[in-house]
């Protein structure tokens, strides 16, 4: 399955999907220490982690998704 995650954190929940064998594309997390840890676990969504998720929507439009992991946001 391709599985969006968005407000990311620093990636343990993802981890765990990666790990169970899915697609984990990674959305949005505004802290940048919390960005360069959610890498260091989930070295495979590189390239699509964002700052800002309006930037996020552009990289992924057109994309199918099965599923989303929608962490709560910590940020307004």
């Amino acid at each position: 399955m391709r599985i969006l995650s968005l407000c990311t954190s620093a990636g343990l929940w993802d981890k765990a999907w990666i790990e169970a064998g899915h697609e984990v594309i990674a959305g949005c997390e505004v802290a940048d220490h919390k960005r360069v840890m959610y890498l260091g676990w989930c070295p495979s969504t590189e390239g699509f982690l964002e700052a800002d998720i309006n930037n996020l929507a552009k990289k992924v439009k057109g994309m199918k998704f099965d599923g989303v992991i929608g962490g709560i946001p910590c940020q307004s």
